[in-house]
């Protein structure tokens, strides 16, 4: 309202500002604690050299990262990938072709990678708006925990140039403090999310059928051979609908939500033999389901249900 500004003192006058590129934040999520954040581009704003000290650092990493390198697999490694998780001696029925089939069905892409001197990885991604993909190793990468921090890393840079924006791996190796300090020097983070398990549970079947029941609850074993003595049939099926229809029986009464059928016709197509249904019978009732999927000498249990029905034939503990 025709109120004066004072006159800039000579000399005083700031020069106008130079147009400089636009730095942009890369995001990248790395197990488990997800967000890893590199720098944004040109100088820092003190003048401290701070840019070049994350340089140098990023430059460490890659350094290390070097010691294994992830190059996509080949058009015959990839014809043979399942044969090649087997052979790393820790196989895995999330990082198989036939799981990745399954979850193609959701958007779901897979890439994998054979990682040199250590082992392999399946990365599955899926792409988001603008571009921008996200990729998770599900239980993986398949390799000896002393090489795990390495071959998160080499996985990586491997997709640096795909506009990854986050990597989360699960392997399943055990939890020590030598682990968590080498991922923590490779820039690796854990994460406060958890896709699969926490702990899983074990058991060698090749031990002896009598010492299997030896280290089970005496009530377990009363259980069993109750439901031995009921006539409790144990039999493997085909039949997807005869599964889904106990399962479906579980969900209703314990209020939880479960897969269509269709998602089971999928699993079955995608794992072929691998897959094995069974079902505990008593007379000509289905009272129990379970579904368990195998991959070399290690099977999953992945669903599993009693319907409800001759709880005082026992038998859901004879088909477990």
């Amino acid at each position: 309202h025709g109120r004066r500004l004072p006159a800039v003192p000579e000399g005083r006058a700031r020069p106008a500002a130079r147009s400089g590129p636009v730095g942009i934040l890369r995001l990248r999520a790395l197990p488990r604690v997800h967000v890893h954040r590199a720098r944004a581009l040109g100088p820092s704003r003190d003048g401290s050299g701070r840019r070049r000290r994350d340089a140098g650092a990023r430059t460490g990493r890659e350094r290390r990262a070097r010691l294994i390198v992830a190059r996509p697999a080949t058009a015959a490694e990839a014809a043979a990938w399942d044969g090649l998780v087997e052979a790393t001696g820790r196989p895995q029925l999330l990082q198989t072709a036939g799981w990745a089939a399954v979850k193609a069905a959701t958007g779901w892409r897979a890439e994998r990678f054979v990682l040199e001197g250590a082992g392999v990885a399946q990365v599955l991604l899926r792409e988001l708006p603008l571009g921008i993909s996200v990729a998770y190793a599900p239980r993986g990468p398949l390799v000896p925990a002393e090489r795990l921090a390495a071959s998160i890393v080499a996985l990586r840079s491997a997709l640096a140039g795909r506009l990854c924006a986050s990597l989360l791996c699960d392997p399943e190796v055990p939890d020590a403090p030598e682990l968590r300090a080498d991922l923590a020097r490779s820039g690796v983070r854990l994460a406060p999310v958890f896709v699969q398990p926490r702990r899983t549970l074990v058991v060698d079947l090749a031990r002896d059928p009598d010492e299997l029941l030896g280290a089970m609850r005496k009530k377990t074993r009363q259980y069993i051979r109750k439901a031995e003595r009921s006539g409790v049939a144990i039999e493997e099926t085909s039949d997807l609908e005869r599964f889904h229809r106990v399962l479906r029986a579980v969900a209703s009464r314990d209020r939880f939500g479960i897969h269509d059928l269709a998602y089971f016709v999928r699993l079955r197509d995608a794992l072929g033999d691998r897959l094995h249904v069974q079902m505990a019978r008593v007379g000509p009732d289905d009272a129990g389901a379970l579904l368990v999927a195998r991959v070399g000498d290690r099977a999953w249990e992945l669903y599993c249900g009693w319907s409800g029905t001759h709880a005082g034939e026992r038998p859901f503990y004879l088909l477990k």
